[in-house]
């Protein structure tokens, strides 16, 4: 009964702590981030100049006629745009807290990896001891099999651990570019238009 009790609990733990961090990455949604991109880059497209002119010379020199569509279109994305600007604010703080999230739950994954390193370690000292005493081969042999399940799940550890900083690279790769959006794109072009 202590053979199979041995590191049974850490290994229900890291099973329990799998299933909270899985969840967290599935829970997270991209498609609203690239919605509100392509919808920004519509918008700041539908008031370029020149976007719309027709034939050589206005193209070119474009009048007041176009001005003042551009001021038009502009008073009719404006609003969208700060919609946009809102809605990736708001997606941006979500973003910092996942990671924020991520990052205690990188923490408590390096715990149990250590843990699991120590258990593998007694259980390794358990069999060395085990064989010198003379314990009957059975025994022996259900001590390696539970050294080699932590081994197991002390693998799976080191992989949750990366996938958890592949989730946080993405996050932060799309955080950058929402604050890139917010806080370059939006009044670069608000600029323009002034």
């Amino acid at each position: 009964a202590a053979v199979l009790g041995f590191g049974a609990r850490a290994q229900k733990e890291m099973g329990a702590f799998s299933d909270i961090a899985l969840s967290r990455m599935l829970e997270r949604d991209t498609g609203d981030l690239s919605t509100a991109m392509q919808t920004l880059s519509e918008q700041i497209a539908s008031c370029s100049f020149g976007m719309h002119a027709k034939g050589f010379f206005r193209k070119m020199f474009g009048g007041a006629a176009e001005l003042d569509e551009v001021r038009k279109r502009f008073e009719r994305a404006e609003p969208k745009i700060s919609a946009c600007a809102n809605e990736m604010t708001d997606r941006r703080v979500a973003l910092m807290r996942d990671s924020a999230l991520l990052e205690r739950l990188y923490a408590r994954n390096e715990e149990l990896y250590r843990e699991l390193c120590s258990l593998i370690v007694v259980g390794e000292e358990a069999i060395r001891q085990a064989k010198a005493r003379g314990e009957q081969a059975h025994i022996v042999s259900r001590l390696e099999r539970r050294v080699e399940d932590i081994r197991v799940t002390q693998l799976a550890s080191t992989q949750l651990a990366a996938q958890i900083r592949m989730v946080q690279a993405s996050g932060e790769t799309a955080c950058e570019k929402l604050r890139t959006a917010v806080e370059v794109t939006i009044p670069l072009w608000k600029s323009q238009m002034a």
